[in-house]
């Protein structure tokens, strides 16, 4: 009876084990075919300006449907952000088609390629999907408002101050 039990528990691990999960793959217990994750799709702004911060949306998808565990993201400038969906079973992860946010500020003008590949529940990698951004120099606010103030200075002046001018010199000029 007790080797029955064991023979049943083994039986039912290993099944357990070659569902979705990776960890048979990582032991090397159970050998099952998988194909990696899909390139993210990355969606977002393709031109910004420095310092300002900016959102991309990236859609996460597994033709095996597996869950995704890890997203990882370059933005072409040096930095990285890594996400990781934390826990413990085959049902942990985001489900395939799922959209992720990142946000990113670049401190420097020049042509960027964000990066993205993720991580299947079976500890494979995506190839990478990416997005070329141009990141612009941002006018300075005082630059703005000078050109503002200009502006609102000079129809002020054309629109109200010279139309009464000319009406009032015309009446002034009659009674004097």
């Amino acid at each position: 009876m007790k080797n029955l039990l064991k023979i049943i528990v083994v039986v039912f691990i290993a099944l357990f084990l070659s569902s979705n999960c990776s960890i048979g793959k990582k032991i090397n217990f159970i050998n099952y075919d998988n194909t990696p994750p899909d390139p993210p799709y990355i969606q977002g702004p393709t031109s910004c300006n420095i310092t300002e911060k900016v959102d991309y949306y990236i859609t996460i998808s597994d033709p095996d449907g597996h869950r995704l565990i890890e997203l990882y993201v370059e933005f072409g400038d040096g930095t990285n952000e890594t996400l990781k969906k934390r826990g413990t079973g085959c049902t942990k992860g985001w489900r395939s088609g799922y959209t992720l946010t990142v946000s990113h500020i670049w401190k420097k003008s020049d042509d960027y390629t964000i990066k993205a590949k993720v991580k299947d529940y079976a500890w494979d990698w995506s190839d990478w999907g990416t997005l070329d951004v141009h990141v612009s120099k941002t006018k300075s606010k005082f630059d703005n408002l000078a050109l503002q103030d200009f502006i609102i200075l000079r129809l002020t002046n054309l629109l109200i101050k010279q139309p009464y001018q000319l009406i009032f010199s015309n009446i002034f000029s009659t009674y004097l």
